[in-house]
């Protein structure tokens, strides 16, 4: 925007150009209100990704009618939703991801002009680990949250105590800069000093390089860090990752092609494709992302009219061309029409 800003400084208008068109507060009531149930959504990736599949995967993730999408930039997409109240439960559940890429949303305000550039927060729930427990408190809660970015609220009990395993804070991160790993804390009169370790729930794919969003450690920029291949001796790693604890009641859907050692199993599906669900943050509760699917070949064996599905996932209904959860000793498999990629 800046650089049409200027390049029209060297422009001379002509006479008929200086017309003006008025548009009064009525009209644009209309499409106020339109962007009034709406979202912003782009995804952090430096790789080629298909935007029709990266549309209806989001409108699939979050499981409400209603939802439609539309480009309105280059890689910047609206959401309509039917309520503010959906558009806000999808904000509530932020980080959301796709192909394990960060999916930064922000809401609309009046006059915006979708910039692509202009996607530089998203909210996390951070886990402060290593505090002494009279330092797990609602008030230090906030202080380390504003360090790393901008306290939004902080889990803790009628008594301001946050009394478990580790200091829960969500927290409203600028992801245009490295993520933080530590904080440092003086307690009282210099009495305590303590570094409290930060882990990041729901966290996506990140540079394990510089610590930035929107690339993977083998498009890094900086010097010499694509051509690493010890990962550990990296700054940043996989640990920043808050551990899967619990379950929750809310999924995401992570689709990974399965394979056998040698079979194209979505080919012997003819026309269908095996997704994993792994579980969103539900409460005080957390899981990250599930591995990629493995299926071997001795579960590919034919128990559906639709072609050789896994033991896995025996008992799938497919024959409305629907998507339906499976029981728990299906190990969280669904099996679902594929969709042009």
């Amino acid at each position: 925007m800046e650089d049409i800003a200027n390049r029209w400084k060297s422009f001379s208008i002509e006479e008929e150009e200086e017309d003006v068109v008025g548009v009064d507060e009525s009209v644009l009531e209309e499409g106020r209100k339109a962007m009034k149930c709406g979202l912003l959504g782009k995804l952090l990736s430096s790789k080629p990704y298909n935007k029709r599949f990266f549309q209806s995967t989001m409108i699939d993730i979050w499981r409400m009618p209603g939802v439609e999408s539309r480009e309105v930039a280059k890689d910047v997409f609206f959401f309509s939703f039917a309520s503010v109240r959906d558009r806000d439960r999808v904000l509530d559940m932020e980080p959301w991801s796709s192909d394990r890429a960060l999916v930064v949303l922000k809401p609309l305000e009046n006059g915006d002009m979708a910039d692509s550039d202009d996607f530089c927060y998203s909210k996390f729930w951070v886990q402060l680990h290593n505090l002494p427990l009279e330092g797990r408190l609602s008030r230090i809660g906030e202080m380390v949250g504003d360090i790393i970015g901008s306290t939004v609220s902080v889990q803790q009990d009628d008594k301001g105590r946050c009394w478990g395993q580790y200091v829960r804070v969500r927290v409203v991160l600028d992801i245009t800069k490295p993520i933080r790993r530590q904080v440092k804390i003086i307690l009282g009169d210099g009495e305590y000093l303590v570094w409290t370790d930060l882990r990041y729930e729901k966290l996506p794919d990140f540079c394990y390089g510089c610590g930035k969003f929107g690339h993977g450690t083998r498009e890094c920029p900086a010097e010499g860090v694509a051509v690493v291949t010890d990962l550990s001796i990296l700054p940043y790693g996989s640990w920043l990752r808050a551990p899967r604890m619990g379950g929750g009641s809310h999924r995401r859907v992570e689709r990974r092609p399965a394979r056998t050692h040698g079979d194209n199993l979505s080919r012997s599906l003819r026309g269908m494709e095996i997704l994993q669900i792994s579980p969103l943050v539900s409460g005080s509760q957390q899981r990250d992302l599930v591995d990629v699917i493995a299926v071997t070949e001795n579960l590919a064996k034919s128990t559906s009219h639709c072609g050789n599905v896994p033991k896995s996932v025996f008992g799938t209904d497919v024959a409305q061309n629907t998507v339906r959860a499976l029981s728990p000793e299906t190990n969280n498999y669904l099996v679902r029409p594929t969709r042009e990629r």
